[in-house]
């Protein structure tokens, strides 16, 4: 497989703009049945910009604490502010 990848190195890739889809996630379904959701760059930016706007002043030392499922939209933005802002993530198991 990395070999046929690595004949593919001129394939021209498209930059994302803040309109391409940069994830799709799985919304829970609290009003409704669950449905997949594509949420762009600018989404995410947005989410990002609004925690700052907000008054949240995470910090290195500041842990979030996952327990709902990876692939919902929520818990892929509560680790991308982890990874931006620089705290730790921890993994709940079981009842919560």
């Amino acid at each position: 497989m990395v070999k046929e990848g690595m004949r593919e190195i001129d394939v021209k890739k498209n930059e994302p703009n803040l309109d391409s889809v940069f994830f799709i996630g799985v919304s829970s379904g609290t009003t409704s049945q669950p449905k997949l959701v594509m949420l762009t760059h600018r989404n995410f930016i947005s989410g990002q910009v609004c925690q700052e706007f907000l008054g949240y002043n995470f910090t290195e030392e500041d842990v979030f604490y996952s327990y709902v499922p990876l692939s919902h939209v929520q818990e892929q933005i509560g680790h991308i502010s982890a990874f931006i802002f620089g705290f730790s993530v921890g993994y709940g198991t079981g009842d919560i």
